[in-house]
């Protein structure tokens, strides 16, 4: 279980750090075209390296409504699930236009180790560097990801946003994990 969830987190700060800058856009059935920090708490960074600000927030609602894009959350998990928490939410170039938002949802069965991470962005990853083995997962009739099986995640893109989702379920087979990951990508582009 410590393990899933040290893998869990690294793969969080990963995609954190590796992220560069894209798209703007905000979507039609968004109100705000930059990220409103006036109910989310920015986290003081001790490392004055990161050229970003982070910021926290205990209420869903509120960091979904923070951000200039919209993510629908899957319901139908692979396991049973305690709500998503907000993890981070990023100002990439501290404009609030470029940001990212991650959430995770742990099982209830707190001995179970299994986690779903969602990271979603309106910037596209810089993913130059990485050498993994990779395939393509058909997602929808329009969307098309990356399924890298040593990472149990999914990488896709849909209406200028970024998302990558991470299972960490150990007692799912490759192929069955790739098929969790499509659905729940499913879910997420409904």
């Amino acid at each position: 279980m410590k393990k899933s969830f040290r893998t869990a987190i690294i793969i969080m700060l990963i995609g954190a750090v590796t992220i560069a800058c894209q798209s703007d856009d905000t979507p039609p059935n968004k109100t705000n075209t930059a990220l409103d920090t006036s109910k989310l708490i920015k986290v003081e960074n001790e490392d004055l390296s990161f050229p970003f600000d982070t910021y926290k927030t205990s209420s869903l609602e509120t960091a979904l409504e923070a951000i200039p894009f919209s993510v629908t959350l899957p319901e139908d998990l692979p396991f049973e699930a305690a709500p998503f928490k907000v993890m981070n939410i990023y100002d990439w170039e501290k404009d609030g236009k470029k940001v990212g938002i991650e959430l995770l949802a742990v099982s209830k069965d707190s001995q179970s180790g299994k986690s779903l991470f969602i990271s979603a962005s309106n910037l596209e990853p810089d993913i130059h560097g990485e050498n993994k083995k990779t395939e393509e997962a058909d997602i929808t009739n329009r969307t098309t990801g990356t399924f890298t099986a040593g990472d149990s995640n999914l990488k896709f893109s849909a209406d200028g946003i970024f998302y990558s989702i991470t299972l960490i379920d150990d007692t799912l087979s490759e192929h069955k994990l790739k098929e969790a990951l499509i659905n729940i990508a499913k879910q997420i582009l409904s």
